[in-house]
């Protein structure tokens, strides 16, 4: 399936929450994520050993991800899912994810 958009996501545990934060991206986030219509793909990354990022905030950014999306403009009767069960899904966050780190970008193809 073809995708339009790509999400790129830089994030960040908390301090010591490393391995929690893995285990919540890997198991959680990413499958309940691409049941969401339009999600259809992700890719986490790590930075290359000897690699360099510009600094966002407090650290170095080590998580990135790449999402790809469908087009937004979607139509319901496209998925055969009502307002209900749109309402019903769940993202679940965890507290070892550092939001004063997170930064996300959005880019369309050229």
């Amino acid at each position: 399936m073809a995708y339009k958009f790509i999400q790129v996501v830089f994030s960040n545990p908390v301090a010591d929450r490393e391995d929690e934060f893995n285990e919540w991206y890997d198991n959680v986030h990413i499958p309940e994520l691409l049941t969401v219509p339009g999600m259809l793909s992700a890719t986490r990354y790590a930075l290359h050993r000897g690699g360099d990022l510009p600094r966002r905030g407090r650290r170095r950014t080590p998580s990135t991800s790449t999402w790809r999306l469908r087009d937004g403009r979607r139509r319901r009767r496209d998925h055969g899912q009502d307002s209900a069960e749109r309402r019903q899904r769940q993202v679940h966050m965890s507290e070892s994810l550092d939001l004063a780190e997170l930064a996300v970008v959005v880019l369309d193809p050229r």
